[in-house]
């Protein structure tokens, strides 16, 4: 799948300033060896972060990742631990227990190891830089169309991600604002689920059953929110409920042209590996780089995704349309 530039990702006060901290490191940089810590590889916007960054790397052949992906805060804090016993120029990481990375990140600021967080921030140490969307922004949007949906007497269930990630927490504080906003107060069942999308079929299956007056869920991703819809569909009810997840991957919009998913959030997680790859060359270099990087997000429902299908962009900024197309396309022809 090809992908735009990086030009509409990072939304910050001043583009041209952004574009500069980001911009393609001269031919002649000198080698780099970057530690790569996400959560699970098998979480397709996780997956895209370490392919971007790896495509990246390839294009300018004097980068070398090391990639570890783990769902553990404790195995992310150990590969943090061992990039700065092997001296890795920078490290780049997204947390997936805040205050379980937090000592590692320590002992890299320790080793004068400059590092880049990706979505989720270390509870301690110093980051070179936080490259993320605006996590509460989107839980907001995501909430506000649900309430727009459900009137103020919705019932809404949220099926969480894991309360010790920094992006889940900001995403449901959002979530929870927005119906707010729309006149829904009350949540009818809120759980955890770590992520982990086995949880996620149970943990709904369980609130259907307690409580089969829902309308409308909100689950964390969209690897969670495909397990819902596996559960909605086991539950027996005879009614269509409004599902939300975040990411808008290839199999949650594919979910979403079939009538199963009814709203996501896209970002851009290749374009966000990509540019952390030449932050950190900048990095190496000694050079200045924005303290906070704020990546564009773009919610999405089925109505816009067969929208992009007819070829109509209305609504999508220019500077994401291709992208956006490219992306809707694939889930149209089976995520190959």
């Amino acid at each position: 799948m090809k992908y735009v530039a990086r030009l509409g990702l990072l939304a910050t006060l001043l583009l041209a300033t952004l574009m500069t901290a980001a911009a393609p490191p001269a031919a002649a940089s000198p080698k780099i060896r970057i530690g790569l810590v996400l959560p699970d590889l098998s979480n397709e916007a996780i997956s895209n972060i370490n392919i971007g960054a790896h495509q990246r790397a390839k294009e300018l052949g004097n980068v070398e990742i090391l990639t570890t992906g783990s769902y553990s805060g404790a195995e992310q804090a150990s590969a943090i631990e061992d990039y700065v016993a092997e001296h890795v120029d920078v490290i780049v990481y997204d947390s997936i227990d805040a205050a379980a990375v937090g000592p590692a990140i320590l002992k890299a600021n320790a080793a004068k190891i400059p590092v880049i967080a990706i979505f989720s921030a270390a509870s301690e140490g110093k980051n070179a830089t936080l490259i993320a969307p605006d996590f509460e922004a989107d839980g907001r949007m995501i909430g506000r169309w649900m309430a727009g949906k459900l009137g103020k007497g919705g019932k809404v269930a949220l099926v969480e991600g894991n309360p010790t990630d920094t992006a889940g927490v900001e995403l449901d504080t959002g979530f929870t604002e927005g119906l707010a906003a729309g006149g829904i107060t009350k949540l009818v069942a809120s759980e955890p689920t770590d992520w982990d999308p086995q949880r996620a079929f149970t943990v709904t299956g369980d609130m259907l059953t307690a409580h089969p007056d829902i309308q409308g869920i909100y689950a964390a991703i969209d690897d969670i929110a495909l397990s819902s819809l596996q559960a909605i569909k086991a539950s027996g009810l005879e009614k269509h409920i409004l599902l939300a997840g975040h990411n808008a991957t290839c199999e949650g919009l594919a979910a979403m042209l079939r009538g199963g998913l009814d709203y996501t959030v896209m970002d851009f997680p290749r374009e966000i590996g990509a540019t952390s790859v030449d932050l950190a060359i900048k990095l190496k270099a000694g050079d200045q780089i924005p303290e906070v990087i704020k990546a564009q997000a773009l919610g999405i429902d089925r109505a816009t995704a067969q929208a992009v299908l007819a070829g109509n962009m209305s609504g999508i900024p220019p500077d994401l349309a291709p992208n956006v197309e490219a992306r809707v396309m694939a889930a149209k022809n089976g995520c190959k």
